[in-house]
């Protein structure tokens, strides 16, 4: 199985997505952060890795806003994101 993190550049909307070569019933996608944080035509969020290969900052780049978010296999309250 593998997990990508699907980033929405425009608006800052993030998605887990799950592969798997073992069949689609182990193919799926969560949402991060389903909420807009821009509404912009502006190509302006990035991510950047923490220290844990859960963890990434979500920049935008234009305003230097920073959000922490943590993906997870777990789901619910493991994954989340959060304005610092």
């Amino acid at each position: 199985m593998w997990t990508y993190i699907l980033l929405d550049k425009f608006s800052g909307k993030l998605w887990q997505c799950q592969y798997s070569v073992k069949g689609i019933e182990y193919i799926t996608s969560v949402a991060i952060n389903d909420i807009a944080l821009s509404n912009t035509e502006t190509n302006k969020f990035t991510i950047k890795p923490m220290t844990s290969m859960f963890q990434y900052y979500l920049i935008d780049e234009e305003t230097g806003d920073m959000w922490k978010f943590q993906w997870s296999t777990k789901g619910g309250d493991y994954i989340w994101i959060e304005k610092i």
